[in-house]
């Protein structure tokens, strides 16, 4: 009987992988599938499918801290709230950088990467270019200071990881924080240069 249940598992495990992917190509918006009753009715279950086995793993395949993984959906708003998630963002860099070496003692490279989880707005800073007296210019600074974070945020997570072989005085987790460090200001600088576009 065991066997038999372990062979029907093994037939089951690709209808469940198939489903995963489905359900995550649905929540990224990329996938086009015809309103077909078919599809109505089972996409609420592929759905729970796919919560259950990614939710588990999320933990373990996410190189984000625990505090970070999971966030709500991006509500952009209107160009006052826009205005105020770029000035808090720019503050909250405002406020990394100013006291770099107390965040670090407390939280780590960790508490670099929740602040970039923070600031990583760009949704709000595409609609918000929209009234900037130059969209174009004000798109460049999005890349600019998307890049930077990214850049931030891998180093970052480099440094929790740093020392275990190659040469110490390059291999270590004070190195790269300071190439993080580096980024975060770029960031600043550029969050507070679109602040001054748009007021």
């Amino acid at each position: 009987m065991g066997r038999a249940r372990l062979k029907s598992f093994g037939r089951l495990l690709p209808l469940l992988s198939l489903s995963a992917l489905v359900a995550c190509r649905w929540n990224a918006g990329s996938l086009y599938v015809p309103l077909s009753s078919y599809w109505t009715v089972r996409r609420p279950v592929i759905a729970a499918v796919a919560s259950a086995l990614l939710g588990s793993a999320q933990g373990v395949l996410s190189p984000w801290p625990a505090e970070a993984v999971g966030s709500a959906p991006v509500v952009v708003g209107d160009a006052a709230s826009q205005r105020k998630e770029l000035k808090q963002a720019s503050a909250a860099l405002d406020s990394l950088v100013d006291g770099w070496d107390k965040a670090l003692a407390g939280e780590g490279p960790d508490a670099v990467r929740l602040t970039i989880r923070a600031v990583s707005i760009r949704e709000v800073l595409t609609a918000l270019a929209l009234e900037s007296s130059d969209p174009d210019a004000f798109g460049e600074s999005i890349e600019q200071y998307m890049d930077a974070l990214t850049r931030a945020d891998s180093m970052a997570y480099t440094a929790v990881f740093a020392g275990g072989s190659g040469d110490p005085k390059v291999n270590n987790s004070k190195a790269f924080l300071k190439i993080v460090l580096k980024d975060m200001k770029e960031a600043r600088d550029v969050a507070n240069k679109m602040l001054k576009a748009v007021s």
